[in-house]
Parts: structure tokens; sequence; C-alpha cells
């Protein structure tokens, strides 16, 4: 029994100590919006996809109702520069936005105005939709600032009074092809 341990670990020290490159970080990770929000919110039985080289920013100096998701050299630059990294991409989770819901009609807050909105704010709206996820509306909005960058948000109504949800997506700045994916790995990904 002891050299069937011994070679067994022997085989596990030679696999880590061969040179071979540690495994890339799987492209996405589904994630629980309990745990997206680091267990600070109502328990919403849902999920979404977060790129899989982003990680949980602890340790931020932010409201405790807020949730960022990066990459950890992001997270730390963050960290030390107290500001959101300028170009990289992040998800940042809010337990507590304006945006409510209202059960009689249907919508969120401001979701008629949406488009004049928007336009107002000096942003291109690309996409909008709106879908039941087990049973919680969602609202998802794709639109692009004046500086070209996509601003994507997604609502997501709790049913417990008109309580909401928001998470914020911005791609990488000046990759497009990153925004898109994004938008259909991520945003649309709400389950």
């Amino acid at each position: 029994m002891k050299s069937r341990i011994l070679a067994l670990l022997c085989v596990v020290l030679l696999s880590a100590c061969s040179g071979l490159p540690a495994a890339p970080a799987p492209a996405w990770q589904r994630v629980s919006l309990d745990r997206f929000f680091n267990g600070l919110t109502v328990t919403v039985p849902l999920s979404i996809q977060v790129p899989g080289d982003f990680v949980l920013a602890r340790e931020l100096d932010a409201p405790v109702s807020h949730a960022y998701w990066m990459r950890p050299a992001d997270a730390e630059q963050m960290r030390s520069a107290r500001r959101l990294p300028a170009d990289a991409p992040y998800m940042f989770g809010n337990m507590a936005p304006p945006v409510r819901f209202d059960r009689a009609t249907g919508k969120f807050s401001g979701e008629d105005q949406l488009r004049s909105q928007l336009a107002s704010a000096g942003l291109r709206l690309l996409d909008i939709r709106k879908w039941q996820a087990q049973g919680l509306p969602v609202l998802a909005i794709n639109a692009q600032g004046s500086d070209g960058r996509p601003i994507q948000v997604i609502y997501i109504a709790t049913l417990k009074d008109s309580y909401c949800l928001c998470i914020t997506l911005r791609p990488e700045a000046g990759d497009a092809a990153a925004a898109v994916r994004l938008w259909r790995e991520s945003a649309l990904s709400i389950e």
C-alpha cells in the first residue's frame, strides 16, 4: 500500500516539475449571481458566464453593494491606483441601482424612454433584449459611448419588492471582437 502511494506521489511530483506550461484558463466560467455579488445580495437562482481569467476583485476601496470581476493584474492595479483601469475589461455588479421593476406593468423604470435617454447621454443603442430567466425579468442593453467603447448593462428584477440587480460589462478598449463575444457569451447568458 505504501509503495502505491509513493508511486502516485512521484507521478504527481514529476508532472508538476516537468516544466509543462500550466493549463490555460477556461474561456468562460459559469458563476452564480450569489457568488458574483460575493454573497451580499438576496438569493437569486441565476448565473452568468464570466471570462475564464476574471476573478472577484476583493479588498477594493468600493462600497459594500458593489462587486468587481476582472483579471488579477487589473485588480491589483485598481487596488494601488484606487480607480478602474482605463482600457482593461471588467464586470461590475451593483446591488442598489436606481432602476426598479414594476410588477403591475412588467417594466423596468425608464424602459419606455430608454432609447431617448441613451441618445441624450450621447450613447448609441446597438441592441436591447428582454427575457425571463427562471421567472425573473432580465433587460440587457448594449450601447456604444462617444469614444466608441461599448457599454453593456444587464438589469435583473429580483421580484422582492421592486428591487433589481445591475451588472455592467466593459469590454477591452479597442477590441470590437471581444465586445461582441462579451455581449453574446456573458450578457445574454443569464439563466
